[in-house]
C-alpha cells in the first residue's frame, strides 16, 4: 500500500514559475508566482479559448494570449525582477508584458502533466 503513488495537487502553495528572458543582448530573471488554478480558473480559461475560436472563425483561430492574460490575471500573486515604477505597484499585472504573462501561463498549466501513451490511443 505504500508504493502507490499519488498525483501532487499542490493546494495552499505558491507556483514559481522562473523565465529567462534576453533583450538588447541582456539577460533578465524573471519570477511570477502564482496560486495553483482552481477548477473555475481552468474552466474560464478554456472556455474563453473555446468561445474566442468560434467568435474569430477558422480564419483567425483560438485567443492564446487573451485566455492567457485572464488566467494570469486571476492567479498571479506577484512578480520578481521587473522594474515596477513605486506609484503603480498596485496595478503591476498591467504593466507586465503580455507575452511573459502568456509563457509564464503555459509553464503554470504544464503542470497538470500530460496522458501517457496508451490513454491517448484509447
Amino acid at each position: 500500500m505504500d508504493n502507490i503513488k499519488l498525483f501532487p495537487l499542490g493546494l495552499g502553495e505558491e507556483i514559481r514559475v522562473e523565465l529567462s528572458v534576453e533583450l538588447d543582448g541582456k539577460k533578465y530573471a524573471l519570477v511570477h508566482v502564482f496560486r495553483e488554478p482552481d477548477v473555475e480558473d481552468r474552466k474560464l480559461y478554456w472556455s474563453y479559448l473555446g468561445r474566442s475560436e468560434m467568435e474569430a472563425g477558422s480564419r483567425q483561430g483560438a485567443d492564446y494570449l487573451g485566455a492567457g492574460e485572464r488566467l494570469y490575471d486571476r492567479c498571479a500573486l506577484r512578480a520578481e525582477g521587473y522594474a515596477f515604477p513605486e506609484e503603480n505597484v498596485r496595478d503591476w499585472r498591467t504593466l507586465v508584458p503580455l507575452e511573459h504573462k502568456s509563457w509564464a501561463v503555459q509553464m503554470l498549466l504544464s503542470r497538470a502533466g500530460s496522458l501517457s501513451g496508451t490513454e491517448i490511443k484509447n
